[in-house]
């Protein structure tokens, strides 16, 4: 930020796709097997949040289920997926008439909802490219993993704002004593709208750097 000039210039985060579908996958492996070995890079020090806040925000389907596309589609954008009719790539889902393409933010595969009068019929893998059958197995159930790592749930949001907007005082009123007009404005410009996001899409660009809140730790506190 460049207050001579009320300039703020955003942080560009360039994530790497290959090691970000392999973090997304490593998370979700980790949380439903035991035979698991994580090689990680420096990548790793990127923090996915508490864990059992994580594993809270699944989608299972399964054969049978009663459930309407409508809910389907509206629990996909809680986990952070995007509808896309025509550029369709990992973290999207998509209607093709009747049926539901879903392609996990963390796989190479995709999969394929059958839905006849609000009740899933069928699973099927598919290549997500050609959208031919990969496995002929008759796949009774699959879990839907978020398509990115650090998701709040709002009811967590509700206990960290207040702490959030406490220091958020302090720091900015601190900033203007100082003599920091426009850096106490900027301040309370960006947090503002970081919580505004999060309460309305659960999710902002940054959201890791107030994980302290939301975990629940003290200033100091190791993550």
């Amino acid at each position: 930020y460049m207050p001579t000039t009320d300039t703020y210039i955003e942080k560009e985060a360039q994530i790497n796709d290959t090691i970000d579908k392999l973090r997304l996958a490593a998370t979700s492996n980790i949380l439903t097997r035991d035979d698991i070995i994580v090689v990680a890079s420096v990548s790793c020090i990127y923090n996915i949040g508490a864990p059992a806040e994580y594993a809270k925000f699944i989608l299972p389907l399964t054969v049978g289920q009663k459930i309407a596309r409508n809910t389907i589609f509206e629990r996909l954008i809680e986990l952070q997926y995007e509808r896309s009719e025509f550029d369709y790539h990992r973290g999207t889902f998509r209607l093709r008439g009747e049926n539901i393409d879903i392609y996990p933010a963390y796989d190479d595969i995709s999969y394929r909802l059958g839905i006849e009068n609000d009740t899933i019929t069928s699973i099927t893998v598919r290549d997500p490219l050609s959208g031919d059958i990969i496995s002929d197995d008759n796949q009774q159930s699959v879990v839907i993993y978020p398509a990115k790592h650090y998701l709040v749930d709002k009811s967590l949001l509700l206990g960290a704002e207040e702490n959030i907007r406490a220091d958020l005082k302090k720091e900015s009123e601190d900033l203007r004593k100082r003599g920091k007009v426009l850096e106490a404005e900027r301040l309370i410009q960006k947090v503002s709208y970081d919580l505004e996001m999060m309460k309305e899409m659960g999710y902002v660009n940054g959201i890791e750097n107030y994980s302290r809140y939301f975990d629940g730790r003290k200033p100091g506190q190791a993550p």
